[in-house]
């Protein structure tokens, strides 16, 4: 595992994965996007794919996880579901 390639996607999952990005029920869709998004963004720092790929077998799983997350938070924060 690559502490470097964790830290990454970490920072990267902050700065990138916001609900107010994601305006339907596809986060199936949106999660692949932000997986492929965020190891473009990794190689152009110098982390290769296949770095970020041993640290998460499942980086598209990892954001449908941090997409979840932010629902959770929003919906604590204003009482409702945004997917209602």
């Amino acid at each position: 595992m690559s502490q470097r390639a964790v830290d990454f996607v970490h920072m990267w999952i902050s700065a990138n994965v916001h609900l107010n990005d994601i305006i339907d029920k596809r986060h199936d869709a949106k999660s692949k996007e932000y997986a492929a998004e965020c190891r473009k963004h990794a190689g152009l720092v110098g982390i290769a794919a296949a770095e970020i790929n041993e640290s998460y077998r499942d980086l598209e799983h990892v954001m449908m996880e941090a997409i979840e997350k932010e629902s959770r938070l929003v919906n604590r924060a204003t009482g409702g579901s945004l997917f209602d």
